[in-house]
């Protein structure tokens, strides 16, 4: 029986096993890695709403009329307001112009602000509309806060 244990046939099942038991530790590794990442994909999914604007009605059963925000939009850094346009520039040197209407709504944290609250340097997103002319009507605009670290570059 002592020679089985110094065996090569018994060192190779060995080391065999502890292979299988290092992938099979791996591979359980990278799928809680996916249900977390899953999780937050549908956690973010179903808060989607509140964090971009609220509810419009509910999500089921919309009356007409009350359907849910669109997904166009931007994401950037005001560059230039002139009421009821903004232009906003994106991480990519991208410069979009947004129009503000009488029914967008504007959130800053939880509040509601107005158009005027507005300033230069403020990174916003906007979901809206395409329009024929290339502009985006704005249907919400969601004012980031600044980095944490950073300077405000808004300027009144």
């Amino acid at each position: 029986m002592n020679n089985f244990f110094h065996s090569r046939f018994f060192k190779v099942m060995i080391y065999s096993l502890a292979v299988i038991f290092i992938a099979l530790i791996i591979f359980y590794a990278g799928i809680q890695v996916g249900l977390r990442k899953s999780f937050f994909s549908s956690r973010w999914g179903e808060n989607y709403g509140r964090n971009f604007g609220g509810l419009r009605g509910g999500m089921i059963g919309l009356p007409p009329g009350d359907e849910p925000i669109g997904g166009h939009g931007t994401f950037g850094q005001i560059i230039r307001i002139n009421l009821p346009q903004v232009v906003i520039k994106s991480p990519q040197d991208v410069e979009k112009i947004i129009v503000i209407g009488a029914d967008t709504q504007i959130r800053e944290l939880r509040g509601i602000i107005n158009s005027s609250e507005l300033r230069v340097g403020e990174t916003v997103v906007v979901i809206g509309s395409p329009d024929s002319s290339g502009l985006i009507d704005a249907d919400l605009i969601r004012v980031l806060p600044p980095a944490p670290g950073s300077k405000a570059t808004s300027t009144p």
